[in-house]
């Protein structure tokens, strides 16, 4: 079991970073958004509707999920290392998110206003009058942000469960990247319907916060960033109780203050100039090397 789940993860990384997404229109996390819009309306109990839409549609994501572990543990074990390996790419996205990252970054410099149409695939703020600043700190706390809570939490949520079995790993996945597509589509502040999904995602989110900041710091060489009360306060400044930990990290190691007007100002120690041109791409080779680390580690236990 062992070999399957290592094998079903290097390949799902494998399949993320050469092919990319599969088309839209077959794509499982853009079908399971158009699920969220077409359920999306005004209750008159959105708490309890709320509460069902999250339970039902998560509960009928793992289960496509599921089907596919447990019907490939019955082929050969190359076989079942492609089909898991293949589903499990299409809940990680970290070539699309480092793709759009870099276009964005190359927008900002030749054509401002394309360059605010293309982050809103990335952040949800109304970016209509944003400056070049503004804009990369926008991509750069999306980078950050994301790696968190949309590769590391899924890639964790994968190897604890794949400890039980593949199928358990797959399922698992599915969850993690369930609740977080429900929050990041309902879970504003001002719509209750989506309250249970953001409290969901709060909590499964917790842990893989916590671990980017880690693994970023790690990466960095800068270990003992984690115990600076600074960057503990900053951490905390954001709404979210877990975005921020990845996010003021991120800052610290890459040497940038970032900010979302009205909102935060992440300036942890190290953090002293405000995002420039040159500021993304080595921001994206952070991203991928952490998430690297990231893979290791899991590969490691697994085999273990």
């Amino acid at each position: 079991m062992s070999t399957v789940a290592v094998g079903t993860l290097l390949w799902a990384v494998l399949v993320d970073a050469t092919v990319g997404e599969p088309p839209r229109r077959i794509h499982p996390v853009a079908l399971l958004g158009s699920w969220i819009a077409a359920v999306d309306a005004q209750y008159t109990r959105p708490m309890i509707m709320g509460t069902g839409i999250l339970l039902t549609g998560t509960a009928g994501f793992m289960g496509v999920y599921a089907s596919v572990g447990v019907v490939a543990q019955q082929l050969p074990a190359g076989v079942t290392v492609v089909l898991m390996g293949t589903a499990l790419s299409t809940l990680l996205s970290l070539r699309m998110l480092t793709d759009v990252a870099g276009s964005v970054a190359v927008s900002i410099e030749s054509d401002i206003a394309r360059a605010r149409e293309e982050v809103r695939a990335l952040v949800g703020r109304d970016v209509s009058r944003a400056g070049p600043g503004e804009l990369r700190s926008a991509v750069l706390e999306s980078l950050a942000e994301n790696l968190s809570d949309g590769f590391v939490s899924t890639v964790l949520a994968f190897s604890i469960g794949a400890l039980v079995s593949p199928t358990v790993g797959l399922a698992a996945a599915a969850m993690v990247k369930a609740v977080n597509t429900f929050d990041s589509m309902l879970g504003y502040e001002h719509r209750r319907v989506g309250t249970p999904s953001a409290r969901m995602d709060d909590v499964l989110q917790w842990l893989p916060a916590r671990l980017t900041a880690l693994l970023l710091a790690v990466t960095a060489g800068r270990l003992g960033l984690l115990f600076d009360r600074r960057l503990q306060t900053t951490a905390r400044r954001p709404a979210s109780p877990n975005s921020g930990w990845p996010m003021a990290t991120f800052a610290a190691v890459s040497g940038v203050t970032l900010h979302k007007r009205g909102a935060y100002r992440l300036d942890p120690p190290g953090a002293t100039v405000a995002p420039a041109a040159a500021s993304v791409s080595p921001a994206i080779a952070r991203i991928r090397r952490t998430a690297g680390l990231m893979v290791l580690l899991c590969g490691v236990l697994l085999w273990l």
